[in-house]
């Protein structure tokens, strides 16, 4: 029996609604599976990854994966000299530019990727500042009409490239596009100057119920006699998880533009809108 952990970080849930697809399809291949969060790093680090068959799933923010977290769980694997193989996917609501860094770190690692892919998404960040009626918005904020099809034909390779893997490994090489870096680094400037600046609690509409701290990845909101804080606003990851869960839709950016909120409701609304297969 194939043993497959997946490592995985979701924000506002889109790559979690994947990651248990692709969890659930390959159980019924008789795959032995277990899905983690990469923030779960104690969980991560009593794993021998000698014997597994690894997967990866991040969404794209910004043009890139959530390095921060990512880079932390890769340093804890250990895979006792043995090369392993490996499965990448990502969710995306317009490009991606820099899986290949990804690629790289896993390979110092022994850890040789065999297949990556892409799955469209729709944006919870920002999807959530277009008006209506703009060009682009049905794009921005749709999953991919065929994605429940496409994941299915993606753990039908899994299975494949695993058994020529397994015959004689390989390694399918990360494309990273030319100034991918300098793109990135603009992008995240003019998100953090534009859109994502000063992450806010509103006070009066806060019910304390503190869920945004048990689910913040990084720890960056707290509970501190009886109020809702946030630690650093520099710290946030962008995730959108607290804004995407908070029952009360007390916390935004500052700027208070958007238009819209991702919540559970309105991804799942956009979802029932996808094709499903037998």
């Amino acid at each position: 029996m194939k043993e497959i952990l997946i490592i995985y970080f979701s924000g506002a849930g889109n790559t979690k609604i994947v990651v248990d697809e692709i969890a659930k399809l390959l159980k019924m291949k008789s795959c032995n599976v277990e899905a983690i969060p990469v923030e779960n790093i104690e969980s991560i680090k009593n794993i021998d990854f000698s014997d597994k068959i690894l997967g990866i799933g991040f969404p794209i923010y910004g043009g890139s994966y959530q390095q921060i977290l990512f880079e932390k769980a890769i340093e804890c694997m250990e895979t006792q000299n043995k090369k392993i193989p490996a499965f990448l996917f990502f969710t995306y609501a317009g490009f991606s530019i820099d899986a290949g860094t990804l690629v790289g770190k896993l390979k110092d690692k022994n850890i040789l990727t065999i297949i990556k892919k892409g799955f469209k998404c729709p944006s919870s960040g920002w999807g959530m500042f277009v008006p209506e009626g703009t060009l682009f918005i049905k794009k921005m904020l749709s999953f991919d009409n065929n994605l429940f099809l496409k994941i299915k034909e993606f753990t039908e390779e899994i299975t494949s490239r695993i058994d020529k893997f397994n015959k004689k490994p390989f390694n399918k090489s990360g494309l990273t596009i030319p100034m991918s870096r300098f793109l990135v680094k603009l992008t995240e400037k003019w998100e953090n100057k534009f859109l994502f600046n000063n992450l806010t609690i509103d006070k009066a509409k806060c019910n304390g119920c503190g869920l945004c701290v048990k689910k913040c990845p990084v720890g960056n909101i707290i509970k501190k006699e009886n109020r809702i804080e946030i630690v650093n606003k520099d710290h946030c990851l962008f995730c959108q998880r607290c804004i995407t869960m908070c029952p009360t839709g007390a916390i935004f950016w500052g700027s208070n533009k958007a238009h819209r909120r991702y919540t559970k409701e309105y991804r799942d609304e956009l979802l029932k809108k996808v094709k499903r297969i037998d």
